[in-house]
This record gives C-alpha cells, structure tokens and sequence, in this order.
C-alpha cells in the first residue's frame, strides 16, 4: 500500500491515527505545509520502506518508535524545523541498550537518511554504525557538534557523506578514507582544525570534495594526486598553504574554490601566456581596499614604526611564504620558471603580513635542452654572482636571492649594510684575509629586541 500526497499543499498536522495503516509501505508527505510533530504512532507502521516527510513545518524531536521500522529503506525528513536529539535507539529498534552488537542493528535495509536543514544538536550516535546498507547520509545544515564520527568506516557501502554547517569540531578522521565507494564529501562550514589525513587520497571515486570555512591547516597530501576521479574541490577558507595536487580539479577549479588560505601556491597563466606562481588571488574590486596594504618588505623594514609591527612570528611567514612561491615555480612548473628578481622591493605584504611575489616582468622559463643564455636582469645586491658573470639563468639564482631577503627579513637591513660597516684590512695586516667575530644577537634586527624590553 502506497499513500502519495507528494506536494499537494497539505496543511494541518499529522494524526495519530496513522498508525493504523499497518499495510502501509510508502508513505510520501514531502513538500506541503504540514506543522505540528511526527506522532510516535508512525513507529507502528512495519511494513514501512519508504518515509519522506521532507520540505514541510514539523517541528519537535523524531520520535525513538522510528527505530521499530525495520523495514525502512528511505528516511527523509529534511527541511523542517525538528529539534532535540538524534534519538540513540534510532538504529536500535527501541531494544538494545549498551554496545553495539554482532548484529547489524534492525534497520539493516535502510540506504538512504537525510535529516539535513533541520535543528538537530548533540553528538552523532554511534549506532549509525550498524547500517552497513547505507549510501546516503545528509546530516548538514543542523548543530551537531562534537568530533566527526569515526565510526562512519562501518557504512562501507556510503557513496554521499554531507554534514555541512554543523558544529562539529577536532581532525578529520583518517577513518574516512576506507569508504572506497564515496563519490560525494561535504565537511564545509564546521570547525574543523588540525591536517588533512593522507589517507583521503585512498578515495578513488570520490568526485566532490568540500572542506571550505574551517580552520583546516598544513599543507593538501601528496596522495591526492592519484585522486584523478576528483572533479570538484573547495578548500576555501582554512589556513592550508604549499602547493596544490597536480591534478585537474585542482588545476582548473575557480579562485574562489582556493582563495582565503595561509600560504596555498597555485599555478596561473598570464594573457600572455606566461605561467606564474601565485599565492592568492583576489578579486580586482577588492584590490584598493584589501590587496598589498601593507606596501613592499622593503618599505616596511626602513620605517622604524612598521618594522617594530612586523614582529618575529610574522617574519617567519613572510619567508615561509616566499619559499612556497619559490618551491611551486622551480618543482611544480613545466617548463620551470625562473623569477630572476626576487628582492625585498619585489615581496608584497597584505594587511595580515602574507607575502606576495611581484614583478614577473623579468621572469623566465627554463628549457633543460637549451643554454639559457639571457641579458642580466635583476637587482644588485640580490642577484647571484654566477648570473651577473655568465648571464646563465637556473634555479639557483632565485635561491641566492631568496637567501638574501631572509637575511634582510631577519637583520632588519640588506647583509651588504653589515658588510660595508666592517673594518677594511689594513695595509701593514699579515694576513689577506680578516675574520670578524660578531655575536649572533647583535646581527638580529635591533628594533625587535629593544621592543620586547619595553
């Protein structure tokens, strides 16, 4: 016996008497007007496979007499306004009490729960568990909270997992990566901190993957790269930094699926033609007001005031960040680009000290099969001896001048200022050549230090 009343603007609430349609296979009220609360009657309905009371107005909690539908296949109660708990003998049957038995629980039919848009606090049970038929499990848009539940790896069948916008907290569990038929994950907008498990990339159907507005830090696995069913990804909003996977969902997904993040380096392609390395994007509208505002190290590091705000954690990331550049242009670029200009005039900061690599105007490809014979470029004091001499460009000459930035970040001033500040030999020294002893406190930026005395 099926009774479909599928949108039909149904009002009014639900009654009791429901319970007496003991034949009563299917019983589709989604999307009406119905209010009130699910009545505890419907548990009696066994011969039930199919619930859907999606897109309507009820409220209160479900019911704990749901778990006596062991027949049930479909649960559909997204879209109301239910509260309370998930009820714990939901996968139980109302009977088993304390752990999770042998048994795969009495709702071992069900493929599909959707309880998503909901108001829905507390922890996940863990008797989700015993739904070892389980595909689909939609849980988002309510106040869970707690850890993502590990035991999730127990639904091997589970192809869409979403529980976005809830509270849920901690890492995310490498537990996941055992469901090797999900196609569909969706942890955005949570509170999910700590690093992505390497064993996500064990996910080999997995064709969406969302984890924007969460506090997700280190950098993406090197195992997502054999990820190439993936088609979708968001990674926006979270503090990932390093390079992206070299596959297509990364390499073609739009700036705002990877924007907002610490340090992330991403491969882009001027009009030009000319391939980069940038760490984040921003929108052009929002360039005056957001993008670069703290102006070039350089400038920050001759103004005394701005030097002493650019504290030692800050410094770090500048570096760390202009590393990644770096890294991502010579390893992850084909051909590798070479900057060729890398100073402290060139390294941008934006309003939160994240440094960004300008003036590519210089910059080259490295062919391995040719000289790479070019014209001098760069700036004195910055570029390496060997280009200046042979005007042969490699990676190298970025990684002196990258040696040189760090040098300034950390001494507060070009090293040639130190340098230039030295005694010169004289001419009656025995010796060619001077050895100066200077105390490694004395070479670090005096303005930090005379701060953290205040």
């Amino acid at each position: 016996m099926v009774l479909y009343l599928y949108e039909n603007h149904l009002s009014g609430s639900i009654p009791s008497t429901i319970g007496n349609l003991s034949k009563l296979s299917d019983l589709e009220l989604g999307f009406n007007n119905i209010n009130g609360s699910i009545p505890k009657e419907v548990g009696q309905l066994s011969s039930l496979k199919r619930l859907s009371l999606s897109n309507n107005h009820i409220s209160g909690s479900i019911p704990s007499s749901i778990g006596n539908l062991t027949n049930l296949e479909v649960f559909e109660i997204y879209d109301n306004s239910l509260t309370d708990y998930l009820p714990e003998n939901m996968c139980l049957g109302g009977k088993l009490k304390r752990k999770v038995p042998k048994e795969l629980g009495n709702l071992k039919f069900l493929f599909k729960l959707k309880l998503n848009d909901n108001r829905l606090s507390g922890k996940v049970p863990t008797q989700l568990q015993m739904l070892s038929q389980l595909e689909e499990l939609d849980l988002s848009a309510n106040k869970l909270s707690g850890p993502i539940p590990t035991h999730l790896e127990q639904c091997p069948k589970l192809s869409h997992l979403s529980l976005r916008s809830n509270k849920f907290s901690g890492t995310v569990p490498f537990q996941l990566g055992s469901l090797h038929f999900l196609e569909d994950l969706d942890l955005s907008q949570n509170f999910l901190t700590g690093q992505l498990p390497l064993e996500l990339g064990y996910l080999q159907n997995l064709e969406t993957f969302n984890i924007s507005h969460n506090n997700i830090s280190g950098s993406i696995p090197s195992t997502f790269k054999e990820m190439l069913s993936l088609t979708s990804v968001d990674v926006s909003y979270n503090q990932l930094e390093g390079s992206l996977p070299h596959i297509k969902a990364f390499i073609e997904a739009p700036i705002e699926a990877l924007e907002n993040n610490k340090g992330l380096v991403y491969r882009t392609q001027l009009s030009t033609g000319q391939v980069v390395a940038v760490k984040k994007f921003m929108r052009m509208v929002e360039w005056p007001m957001r993008k670069l505002s703290k102006g070039s190290l350089a400038k920050i590091l001759t103004d005394n005031g701005k030097a002493m705000e650019l504290e030692w954690a800050a410094r770090v990331n500048v570096v760390k960040g202009l590393a990644n550049a770096i890294s991502y242009m010579h390893h992850e670029c084909c051909p590798c680009v070479v900057h060729r200009d890398i100073s402290s005039k060139n390294v941008l900061l934006d309003g939160d000290y994240e440094a960004h690599l300008s003036d590519f105007g210089s910059a080259r490809t490295v062919d391995p099969d040719s000289s790479n014979w070019t014209s001098f470029a760069g700036t004195f004091g910055y570029a390496a001896p060997e280009l200046a001499y042979t005007m042969e460009v490699n990676e190298k000459c970025d990684v002196y001048s990258f040696g040189i930035v760090t040098l300034e970040v950390i001494m507060g001033s070009h090293p040639g200022d130190l340098i230039s500040s030295l005694p010169l030999p004289s001419s009656s020294s025995s010796s060619a050549t001077i050895h100066h002893e200077i105390p490694f406190r004395n070479v670090l930026d005096q303005r930090l230090s005379l701060q953290g005395t205040k």
